[in-house]
């Protein structure tokens, strides 16, 4: 492997993945660093005995995909692994409601204007599909309704 790189992306989440794309479309020589391990279809936990939780203290004992931090006033769940956020995303993006917004964030948290055509550019990037009726699904809507979230 060359020593020698244009750019280098830390993270292959959804802003690293594209950020290293757009770069390399350029002709520029890209590397990209990830913490967390490459994950196969047969190998990405399912069950409750699974290699769910990422430690960053121990990562060669706990190196599943999900890490938990929990700090004063607020608990943070991301992802560690090739894919990034998308792993606990588990490939489901959604344009957020600017109401949602209002109601839920402080007041220095506004969403950002962004034009149609980006929205448009995302969505053909990653070939979105709608959610199929899993039970899953089902029991995000369930909670959704539960909570309010589905009226934003």
């Amino acid at each position: 492997m060359s020593s020698a790189f244009d750019a280098i992306v830390i993270g292959s989440g959804f802003g690293g993945a594209i950020s290293a794309c757009r770069l390399a479309e350029k002709g520029m020589k890209v590397l990209v660093l990830e913490r967390g391990r490459r994950w196969s279809a047969s190998e990405y936990p399912r069950k409750p005995g699974d290699a769910w939780l990422f430690n960053h203290r121990a990562p060669a004992q706990l190196n599943g995909w999900l890490d938990l931090r929990f700090f004063k006033h607020i608990a943070v769940s991301q992802a560690a692994g090739v894919g990034g956020g998308s792993l606990a995303y588990s490939s489901v993006a959604l344009e957020a409601n600017p109401n949602l917004f209002a109601s839920s964030w402080p007041p220095e948290i506004t969403p950002a204007p962004m034009p149609v055509a980006i929205f448009t550019n995302i969505r053909c990037s990653i070939v979105g599909h709608p959610v199929a009726r899993s039970p899953s699904a089902m029991m995000l809507t369930s909670l959704s309704t539960s909570t309010g979230a589905s009226k934003c």
